[in-house]
Formats: C-alpha cells, structure tokens, sequence
C-alpha cells in the first residue's frame, strides 16, 4: 500500500471530508474554494501537530462558515483517527481507520484538487468539480 495513491488507499475518507465540503456549499452557495483551502491548510497544520504528538494550534481559520466548516471535518477526520480510538469521548464508526499522518497526506492531495479546479473552473470550481460527484 506503500506506493498506491492516496485516492485509492483513502477513498472513504477523502469522500467523507468532500461531503462536507459540499454540503456547506449546498447550505451556503456564496462559499468559495478560497475558504475551503484555508479550512484544508488549518486541517493539516491540526493533524500534522497531532502526529507529531503535540497539542494541535488554534486554527487560522476565520470565524463562521470557515470556523464551522473546519470542525465539521475535524470531528469527521476524528471519528476514523486511530489514535483518537481509545478516546471515550470520539464516536466510534465503521468508517476506515486512518493515522494522523495519513490525514496530513489526504489533506494535502485535497489541496492540490482545490487548487486544479480553482484555475481550471473560477473561484468555485473545486465545489462545482465535487458537487457533481457526491
């Protein structure tokens, strides 16, 4: 699994942290791929920290639509985190385990997607792209 792609080896994640993405789209059509790359960027900086064994920043992420829009994925990513498995506190799921490293690594494969289809279709390209298929 080494050598597979991340949009292989993550599907179930990638697909449940886009979900998100779009359904925030759906509730707000105003929101831009700008704001879903700055909640992405605080999500690896949080996760990164996490695999790290530190305790994650506050996220650089503005107040309302960003705030929200990044801890409805944080409690998603955290669900299917194995080191948040042991914790009492996180939802258990039947979603695919993941380790927080391999969350940085889906993030930034994200990034590079919002980034794509930002150039490719305008300031909403990425959620237009992700709405099509979820």
């Amino acid at each position: 699994m080494e050598n597979m792609p991340v949009e292989e080896e993550f599907e179930e994640v990638l697909l449940n942290i886009e979900l998100r993405a779009k359904l925030a789209f759906d509730e707000t059509p105003t929101l831009t791929d700008y704001v879903v790359a700055e909640v992405y960027d605080a999500l690896v900086l949080h996760y990164t920290a996490i695999a790290a064994s530190r305790t994650p920043p506050k996220p650089r992420v503005r107040e309302g639509l960003a705030m929200e829009l990044f801890e409805q994925i944080q409690r998603t990513c955290d669900i299917c985190l194995v080191e948040s498995y042991n914790d009492p506190k996180v939802k258990k799921s039947p979603i695919q385990r993941i380790t927080a490293q391999d969350l940085v690594r889906c993030f930034k494969r994200l990034q590079q997607s919002v980034k794509l289809w930002t150039k490719k279709g305008g300031r909403q390209g990425y959620l237009n792209f992700v709405s099509q298929f979820i």
